[in-house]
């Protein structure tokens, strides 16, 4: 005999047990983007555990920075920023083969992500 529900009630004792996901990041509108960028820096930590830093000026240039572990300064560069289609855009004068690099900013209850990285994001005033 077919049970019709038996594998929809199997299905959601399947995902009962699963635990929840950290919270997704609600996107930052281009409004909202436009008010959070010029002025401020951006510290983070980049894909090799050092500390990076980016301060954006209001007529799109941006400097950045990249600290070692151990605190000294290892490299710098600079660059031009946008705000796209909803997206946050860099171009730095060097670094990355100076290609543009476009990523939405998301806002959590802890603060602010980069979605594609999930890597923390705070912005303070110089």
């Amino acid at each position: 005999m077919r049970r019709p529900f038996a594998g929809l009630i199997a299905a959601a004792l399947l995902f009962a047990a699963i635990p929840a996901t950290a919270q997704s990041p609600a996107p930052l509108d281009e409004a909202a983007l436009r008010a959070l960028i010029p002025g401020n820096t951006m510290t983070t930590t980049n894909s090799r555990g050092q500390r990076y830093q980016e301060t954006y000026a209001a007529d799109g240039r941006f400097q950045a920075s990249s600290t070692r572990t151990d605190g000294s300064c290892c490299i710098s560069d600079g660059g031009r920023w946008t705000i796209e289609a909803g997206q946050f855009c860099r171009q730095y004068d060097t670094w990355g083969d100076r290609q543009r690099f476009c990523h939405p900013i998301g806002r959590t209850a802890s603060g602010y992500v980069n979605p594609l990285s999930g890597r923390a994001m705070e912005f303070s005033r110089p």
